[in-house]
């Protein structure tokens, strides 16, 4: 049905048949779809009517109205479940979310909600020791008639590869998993089951799209073949968080808006609020030592008095900040000044930034280039 969205086949008779039955499929209290009535609900079965609503809303085909609603259930629904499920399925329903996004179809707070669904994602991607924690994903119903399905964790390349363009660690590790998973005796991928044998064809066909995305993701970033293998190598040993951003209460704005476009870029961000639910119960003080010294590339601080008076920022995350960079050559503090203030322990000759010559969003993109190397931030 998606294919077929821009021919005069789109307009027949046969196809608003085939769309009102699909939209049958979806449970309108709720927004999930279903296979048949009673049966399974998952993200995964969401994504593809996703897919098939952004075709028809781009373009001018009938049915377009048809579907505006259905999509915006789609979106209610997948921001109720996301948060709670694997990583996997949240690649699919991030990845349907950003289409969603483009589309105009969130309001305000969702748009807030789905932003804190990415950053939690991209964060949860790699585990702390930097290993990719995608999972081929089954599913499988024992009612008349039995069905089962499977996400093939290497696939996800062509949903994740927006997210901060190949250059980005988890893009990497996920096209290098593509990579590895390809069989080299049976001229192409085995799939899931990894049984030796034939080669399964539609494992092979989408491993072979994933593959074309990956090669030209790689000659528009400039990356020959040889440099793309030992970035993945590298990726494996990255930190689980690009970027920590450190702010007094009053700058939340700021420091959000920050994250907001390092999110965009696909950084993977460490934000007080996205991560509430890792926060509660724990001690603080060692946590966010753990998160500023050990697990964390890079730290933004945005400065200010209102830094200075917080008992978190400018005293914990401070003091991680510092000890960090007296264990380290390389520079890891990335200064935002709000306002001219003497920060203790700040050596004057670090190079910063200021909200007097450059804005939240400029510095944004300075702070993507410094972490990714690539000029503007991402790769599209």
């Amino acid at each position: 049905m998606s294919k077929a969205a821009d021919s005069r086949f789109v307009r027949s008779s046969r196809y608003r048949r085939a769309l009102s039955r699909l939209l049958e499929f979806q449970d309108r209290g709720t927004g999930a779809w279903l296979l048949r009535e009673g049966d399974v609900e998952d993200i995964s079965f969401a994504f593809y009517p996703v897919l098939l609503f952004d075709r028809l809303l781009r373009s001018d085909a009938a049915p377009a109205e048809v579907v505006a609603e259905p999509l915006r259930s789609t979106a209610r629904h997948l921001l109720d479940v996301a948060p709670s499920t694997a990583p996997t399925n949240m690649v699919l329903a991030v990845s349907a979310l950003d289409r969603i996004s483009e589309l105009g179809e969130l309001t305000g707070p969702q748009h807030t909600q789905y932003l804190a669904c990415k950053a939690r994602l991209q964060s949860c991607l790699v585990d702390d020791a930097g290993d990719l924690r995608l999972e081929d994903l089954y599913l499988q119903n024992e009612l008349q008639p039995r069905w089962h399905s499977v996400t093939w964790s290497p696939l996800l390349y062509a949903c994740s590869r927006a997210w901060g363009g190949v250059r980005s660690g988890h893009n990497l590790q996920i096209a290098d998993r593509l990579i590895e998973t390809y069989d080299s005796a049976e001229n192409g991928w085995l799939g899931p089951s990894r049984t030796a044998g034939t080669a399964c064809s539609w494992a092979s066909s989408l491993g072979l799209l994933n593959v074309y995305l990956l090669a030209r993701d790689l000659s528009a970033a400039d990356i020959s073949a040889r440099e793309f293998l030992r970035s993945a190598e590298s990726a494996r040993t990255r930190r689980r968080f690009d970027i920590v951003i450190s702010f007094g209460g009053p700058d939340r704005m700021v420091a959000q808006e920050i994250r907001d476009h390092l999110v965009a870029a696909g950084l993977r961000v460490f934000f007080d609020t996205d991560f509430r639910h890792a926060l509660l119960g724990e001690d603080l003080a060692v946590t966010l030592q753990d998160i500023y010294f050990r697990r964390s590339r890079y730290a933004v601080a945005v400065l200010s008095k209102s830094f200075l008076k917080s008992k978190w920022a400018g005293n914990w995350e401070w003091k991680a900040v510092l000890a960090r960079m007296n264990n380290q050559q390389q520079g890891y503090l990335l200064p935002y000044f709000l306002e001219d203030v003497e920060v203790p322990g700040l050596n004057p000759t670090i190079g910063f930034l200021s909200s007097d010559h450059v804005s939240p969003r400029e510095f944004a993109e300075v702070v993507i280039q410094k972490v990714t190397g690539i000029r503007g931030g991402r790769v599209r």
